[in-house]
């Protein structure tokens, strides 16, 4: 990718800085001198690593990237199909920042259906017709509807259990939640979930 160029190059730019990230530990820099004896004591110092972000925005999930790649993985967790998915089954991810579409399409994907269509469809015509054009994509409105259906009845559990076992709810838990809800394969909170990477909103 270095030597590809265009957008390439600042991809395998960004390659060898997450690189770089993964292979960081403590136990690489020099002992300052106002540092405790936890923080000398190489065992500790080799244990502590950098904790890797990984932030986007909700068009890459409404855009299908979300849908890119094909890779099976020997895991617990048996055929992944989705590239955000083996970054974050592979725990180079510890924190996943991203905005509230980028939750909100990835369980919407999970429920129905999203089109191809172009970017020069007319949005008041489609829109006549029960459809919604984000960029070339088309989702209809019912796949709203089923998230609505989907997501009401769980927030409802929530504020029950919020009321009964005194849960308090971050936004960290709640997209959790979801992805526990979702119980989807295809969905990276899902695999987020099941992985224990904590995911919150930017």
């Amino acid at each position: 990718m270095l030597s590809t160029g265009f957008q390439a190059s600042n991809l395998g730019d960004a390659i060898e800085v997450v690189n770089q990230m993964l292979d960081w530990r403590l136990s690489n820099e020099a002992i300052a001198e106002d540092c405790d004896d936890e923080e000398k004591d190489p065992a500790y110092r080799e244990s502590v690593r950098c904790k890797v972000f990984l932030g986007f925005t909700s068009n890459l999930i409404s855009s299908g990237v979300r849908d890119t790649g094909s890779v099976s993985c020997s895991a617990s967790y048996a055929r992944l199909d989705y590239c955000f998915h083996i970054v974050v089954i592979m725990l180079m991810v510890h924190v996943v920042v991203t905005t509230a579409g980028g939750i909100e399409e990835d369980l919407i994907k999970c429920l129905a259906p999203t089109y191809k269509g172009d970017f020069s469809l007319p949005g008041a015509q489609l829109r006549s017709k029960g459809l919604n054009r984000i960029g070339n994509l088309l989702v209809p409105n019912e796949n709203y509807c089923k998230f609505e259906d989907w997501i009401i009845p769980i927030f409802d559990q929530m504020l029950k259990e919020q009321i009964e076992e005194k849960v308090s709810w971050t936004p960290s838990k709640v997209i959790a939640r979801l992805g526990k809800e979702i119980n989807d394969e295809s969905s990276y909170l899902y695999w987020a979930y099941k992985a224990s990477i904590s995911a919150s909103l930017a």
